[in-house]
């Protein structure tokens, strides 16, 4: 180990390890001691004791020792927060705040939870299972957010902020193996010129391995994974207070089919073995939910790559500041012959997904404080326009033809948004303050139809001829719609002692409206409106025990109204119409509990998160939902507890890391008797980092789902049949990284 260190000091040399932005613990007099966390939760940084909003915060250091290296790893360490991937893409991050999902991945449907990259807001949930590499911190915001963060957050948002460049010169190297084959390589550079008033960070990952699982019939491997990631930023000190920071990111995933199994096939499914010309064969004989070998006849591929570049110019002064946020990004993504249902029959199967979009958005905000600081205020302007392509074909077998027809759905699309906004907050005494915010947003959307259908190799238009721009073409152009609305804020905090806040707010928030890309009929494509939230929270933070104790616990009441809801009807041809209409009302309770415990050098952190979603009143034409119906992806219970103990060896420092990840029933369907539900699970996790100090060699023994629990991430219902998407089964490895912080 000396050795591999003075090799790898040579090549270092004069590189300090890169220490983290937020910090967790530290050493004084007293003892161990909790540390102020800096968040950006309102658009400005603040002590997340300061700030009246339920918001979970990660950094880097505490990313690494739960093992979160994607977006969709943040759903065992949050409450009520629930993370799946689309069923044909590994890459796409289908986030569920609260109760708040949408399941569709199409551009023409907003999410619910709102993700933003250094403040650029990322539009598409395809591609948006980002590598959490290199990342100061991530915030979880819970609760509408529409006022400083806009539309389409009306469940909460998720921050991500990166490591800027800084003015020493640091880096560092890493390298991984482990089982499945597992290969890892990543590093990062910042280094400073012009005597440290400029810098540049560059950060580079790759990751390698074989299939999670495997198709028996085609001798395949199943949920593999390539991905490379690199990240280059550069930060110019202007003069006059005035800084840039230019930064651009891109990741490639590659992966060569994803693992789908048979859950329950209704009787018409035995009709597909007919038509197959094996009447003998069962169906049912196929039906392994959470197996990771499967006779599957297609593999397939999947190739997604984003990418994205920002310019970010801001100014300091004594009493305020300005910051101007230039962004575009761009997703190029590509699916083909993807089984959908795990059996050597065609029940379904993806045959080729195109996803493309680029986006551009101009953020301006002003900030600052009056009044000896007793006034804070913040004011905004935001534009955005999107482009984008959804160009499917999907294989399906129809009941009433007794043969597969492939289904052609289409559509490009363009939407925008315009937004401006202002919050101000008051000390109205030393102790207590008052806040409120208003945003205006306006959105339109437009989009460009060519639905058609497939049959023995002829096309033929779905569109109804009364929407087509000619009869002889199978195009509609469909008009463009507005909408708009005005979320708000307004809320009381009170600091009833040092290091401690109390609050209470109502807010409201809305979820953009749009047309449904599926449809075909004037009543399908007739746009739906936005949909809207009022919530009201009350909750409380405070450090305990000499800040050895952080409690937070929020509260929670949301109202919907003009709920979207996921409708499913089946037409003529006995294909099933997949359709968003706005149905009625509905109120979300609950409630989110976290705290971390310092006990001696032993560190204790947990979460809970309680849901409890009903539907208040629906619309007389809903269908398949009703009033006892469960939302989707919405267990009535989230819950996850760490621990982390270091000690000191002769030899170095060893740091001791174990967590658990538990959810309640989670459910796939709204019928509450529907068997597309995964049970309540939980997941252990742990890690074991040993820094040999003398070499500053850190060497990590880690583990992910460590009892190899088996469990199912998602479950859709085709009508023939439900399939079910398992989760990653035991993976165990080892990471070596030099030069390795303290």
């Amino acid at each position: 180990m000396r050795g591999a260190g003075s090799a790898l000091s040579a090549c270092m040399a004069g590189f300090a390890p890169a220490q983290p932005a937020v910090a967790i613990m530290s050493a004084d007099s007293a003892g161990l001691r909790l540390e102020d966390v800096v968040v950006t939760a309102r658009r400005r940084e603040e002590s997340l004791l300061a700030v009246p909003i339920s918001v979970s915060v990660y950094s880097q250091l505490e990313l690494e020792r739960r093992q979160i290296d994607t977006i969709a790893g943040l759903q065992y360490a949050a409450p009520s927060l629930v993370i799946v991937t689309d069923q044909t893409n590994r890459s796409t991050a289908q986030i569920a705040m609260r109760g708040q999902f949408e399941p569709m991945s199409v551009p023409t449907l907003d999410p619910t939870v709102g993700m933003y990259l250094d403040g650029v807001y990322i539009a598409r949930i395809t591609g948006a299972n980002l590598r959490l590499f290199d990342i100061e911190r991530v915030e979880v915001l819970r609760g509408p957010q529409g006022t400083l963060f806009g539309r389409n957050t009306i469940g909460g948002a998720i921050n991500l902020v990166t490591r800027a460049p800084a003015p020493e010169r640091a880096g560092y190297v890493e390298a991984g193996v482990g089982n499945f084959d597992l290969r890892e390589l990543a590093g990062t550079i910042n280094l400073p010129f012009n005597e440290g008033r400029h810098a540049f960070r560059l950060a580079v990952s790759g990751t390698d391995h074989a299939g999670y699982a495997r198709s028996l019939l085609l001798d395949r491997d199943l949920n593999d994974e390539s991905t490379r990631f690199a990240r280059a930023q550069l930060r110019l000190a202007l003069g006059g207070s005035w800084d840039l920071s230019l930064a651009g990111d891109y990741t490639r995933f590659r992966n060569g089919g994803q693992l789908a199994t048979l859950l329950a096939a209704s009787p018409l499914g035995e009709l597909v073995t007919a038509a197959s010309d094996r009447p003998e064969d069962d169906i049912h004989d196929y039906v392994d939910p959470l197996g990771l070998t499967v006779m599957a006849n297609r593999a397939g591929s999947v190739s997604t790559t984003v990418s994205g570049i920002s310019a970010t110019l801001t100014y300091s002064g004594e009493s305020w500041a300005f910051k101007s946020i230039t962004a575009g990004r761009r997703l190029d993504s590509e699916a083909l012959d993807s089984d959908q249902d795990g059996t050597p029959y065609d029940l379904g199967a993806v045959l080729r997904r195109d996803d493309q979009q680029d986006q551009f958005s101009q953020e301006l905000q002003i900030s600052g404080y009056a009044r000896a600081r007793r006034l804070d205020w913040i004011v905004g302007a935001h534009y955005f326009l999107e482009h984008g392509i959804f160009d499917q074909e999907f294989l399906a077998f129809s009941p009433l033809a007794n043969g597969w027809q492939v289904n052609l759905p289409y559509g490009s699309i363009r939407n925008d948004s315009l937004a401006a906004y202002a919050q101000l907050g008051f000390t109205m005494t030393p102790n207590l303050r008052v806040t409120g915010g208003l945003r205006f947003n306006e959105d339109g959307r437009q989009m460009t139809s060519r639905n058609a259908t497939r049959r023995d190799g002829v096309d033929s238009c779905r569109l109804d001829p009364a929407l087509r721009d000619s009869p002889a073409i199978c195009r509609a152009t469909l008009p463009r719609r507005r909408f708009s609305d005005v979320p708000y804020t307004v809320g009381l905090d009170f600091v009833p002692a040092p290091r401690s806040l109390l609050y209470a707010k109502v807010s409201g928030g809305y979820r953009a409206g749009g047309y449904n890309l599926r449809g075909t009929t004037p009543a399908e494509l007739t746009p739906f409106g936005p949909e809207r939230v009022t919530a009201y929270e009350a909750g409380a933070r405070a450090d305990l025990l000499d800040s050895r104790l952080r409690v937070e616990v929020a509260l929670f009441r949301s109202h919907f109204d003009d709920i979207h809801l996921l409708q499913r009807q089946v037409a003529e041809d006995g294909q099933a119409h997949l359709f968003i209409e706005n149905g009625g009302q509905a109120r979300i309770d609950g409630g989110e509990l976290e705290f971390t415990a310092l006990l001696g050098s032993l560190r204790m952190g947990g979460a809970l998160g309680l849901v409890d979603a009903r539907y208040t009143k629906l619309d007389p034409d809903v269908i398949q939902v009703e009033r006892n119906s469960q939302f989707l992806n919405a267990p009535a219970a989230t819950a996850s507890l760490t621990a982390d103990w270091p000690f000191d060896l002769p030899f170095g420092r060893v740091d001791v890391h174990l967590d658990h990840g538990w959810r309640d029933d989670v459910p796939f369907n709204s019928a509450r008797d529907s068997v597309a539900h995964q049970r309540a699970y939980g997941l252990w996790n742990a890690r074991i980092r040993i820094h040999l100090t003398e070499s500053r060699l850190c060497i990590s023994l880690w583990g992910r789902n460590l009892a190899d629990k088996r469990y199912i991430t998602r479950a859709l219902d085709s009508g023939i049949y439900i399939n079910a998407f398992p989760g990653d089964p035991r993976t165990w490895g080892t990471t070596i990284r030099y030069p390795c912080e303290g």
